[in-house]
């Protein structure tokens, strides 16, 4: 397996159904690196109201990058896909090359340890990670 360097979680909040108010986070930017460095960005449409930018211990990242990789093994693997709601894209940079998965926004069983553990590692507030938890 390539030795994977950083991943980077892109969310968005964006549906018709409930547009965003003035004010309120549309995205959200996740980059966790194998190093620990944890970068961390939202945006409301207009501009960046949240920047983030921490150090987590080398050996957690480690493991958490390891609970991406043992989760998202196929680029060609679609995740289920619920309609009207936001969407994330995950990018996994390996030392040689990089593969993206796409999904929604919203509680999936199947990722709720990931979301859950990014969310504690990282304790960044408001984290909407895969599912959003902080959204429902």
């Amino acid at each position: 397996m390539q030795d994977i360097t950083k991943i980077q979680l892109d969310s968005e909040n964006f549906s018709f159904f409930s547009p965003p108010k003035r004010g309120e986070e549309v995205g959200q930017v996740l980059t966790i690196f194998a190093d620990g460095r944890v970068v961390f960005s939202a945006e409301d449409g207009i501009g960046e109201v949240r920047h983030i930018e921490k150090q987590i211990d080398a050996d957690t990242a480690e493991t958490v990058l390891g609970m991406v990789a043992a989760k998202f093994r196929h680029p060609h693997d679609r995740e289920d896909f619920v309609t009207d709601v936001g969407t994330w894209q995950l990018t996994i940079f390996h030392s040689i090359g990089q593969s993206e998965f796409t999904g929604s926004v919203f509680p999936n069983p199947r990722l709720a340890d990931i979301s859950d553990t990014i969310r504690q590692v990282t304790a960044i507030p408001n984290l909407w990670v895969f599912d959003g938890i902080q959204l429902y």
